[in-house]
């Protein structure tokens, strides 16, 4: 599939597709030092989209939604399906992968990077908040929960093994989205507003996602400027961001995450850090992640991460089940994203036209930049 390490492709022929219309883009799509460590896949726009269709069409053999005991084994979202019947490549190699746009340009769909070091804020954060289970642990999962963290029970119409889990940090959609009880009212907001407050854990949470915007602007320096103009656009009092210094609106964290492949609707790149916390898998068993044709492992020992930096939105990726015959295993390791969502960020623009804004205590910033003493507004 494809054709692997093309040598005449120069570094300035690969672009972000998303990045194309930012006015007086000066940024490379990927760094020299990362361009050299990676394995540059380019194939046809036929081939790629004959890869979505075939993600496109084991996700509509997964009929369950939520968290469900799935047999993955039994359906088509497996390594063994993927690289016997499907013709995914099995690579481990640090990868890019870019379609050939015909004008002589390639646009990168995703980026696959191994790493021999492991984020130290992610692993502080994952500690705080999950036991050496991978399971919450009861300090941040009180009764009427945390303000700005969610704990995720369904996705849409993705199917999720039980036993996963998924919180969400940040800011989301917005009161007028499409089919809310709300109408002629944009009111974005974070996660659980009226939660208790924990400062440290939202102070890991903004460490962490200031980590994730590192390795954007350093390896994928012009999609991370586009996430920068997205929020100079969008949030120009800088009170929706999960940081100071992170221009994203919200960041997941997953443990034992298994997911039936999925096509995300964000605004810029969704980057991904995995990393393992519990050692090997039981034999038999891979920590695993489809994409773009490939299947490519994720961190197989303490101290190894993976970073995946993906395009917000038209190319289905998921994190695979272990096993292609026994049941998925919960191995308590874990993945998080930076994301900005299409709704955030369509709903604070429509506020902005309304001459609106938010109230501060459903901001980010009161949950992550406020001192402890402070406490969440119930009135709005």
């Amino acid at each position: 599939m494809g054709m692997p390490s093309k040598p005449n492709v120069k570094i300035d022929e690969l672009y972000w597709e998303d990045v194309v219309g930012d006015a007086n883009v000066q940024e490379l799509a990927v760094s020299r030092d990362l361009f050299e460590m990676c394995t540059l896949t380019i194939i046809t726009q036929e081939e790629f989209a004959a890869n979505e269709a075939l993600l496109r069409a084991v996700a509509k053999s997964i009929p369950e939604t939520g968290f469900a005991d799935v047999e993955w084994h039994n359906t088509g979202w497996t390594e063994k399906h993927l690289v016997t019947n499907c013709g995914f490549l099995r690579t481990d190699d640090s990868t890019i992968l870019a379609v050939a746009d015909g004008m002589g340009r390639f646009a990168i769909k995703y980026v696959y990077v191994t790493m021999d070091t492991e984020s130290e804020p992610m692993r502080e954060l994952s500690t705080y908040v999950f036991d050496d289970h991978g399971y919450i642990r009861d300090a941040v999962n009180p009764e009427g929960g945390l303000c700005g963290q969610s704990l995720v029970v369904r996705r849409g119409n993705k199917a999720m093994n039980h036993g996963s889990v998924m919180m969400m940090y940040g800011s989301w959609d917005c009161w007028d989205w499409p089919g809310a009880t709300a109408k002629n009212v944009t009111q974005p907001r974070i996660y659980n507003p009226t939660g208790q407050l924990d400062k440290t854990l939202n102070s890991l949470v903004a460490t962490h996602a200031d980590h994730l915007t590192q390795y954007e602007r350093q390896m994928i320096p012009s999609y991370a400027a586009h996430r920068d103009r997205i929020a100079a656009l969008a949030d120009p009092h800088r009170v929706h961001r999960i940081s100071e210094h992170t221009t994203a609106f919200s960041v997941s964290l997953t443990s034992s995450y298994a997911i039936a492949p999925h096509n995300d609707s964000g605004m810029a790149c969704e980057t991904i850090g995995f990393i393992n916390r519990s050692g090997a898998m039981p034999d038999g068993h891979e920590w695993l992640f489809a994409i773009g044709g490939h299947v490519h492992a994720l961190p197989n020992q303490v101290g190894k991460s993976v970073i995946l930096f993906i395009k917000g939105q038209g190319v289905y990726h998921g994190t695979l089940p272990t096993s292609s015959t026994e049941p998925t295993a919960l191995h308590g390791n874990h993945g998080s994203a930076l994301v900005t969502k299409k709704r955030i960020v369509d709903g604070l623009m429509r506020q902005a036209e309304r001459g609106e804004t938010t109230c501060f205590e459903l901001t980010a910033a009161n949950v992550t930049r406020l001192p402890a003493s402070s406490s969440p507004c119930m009135r709005c």
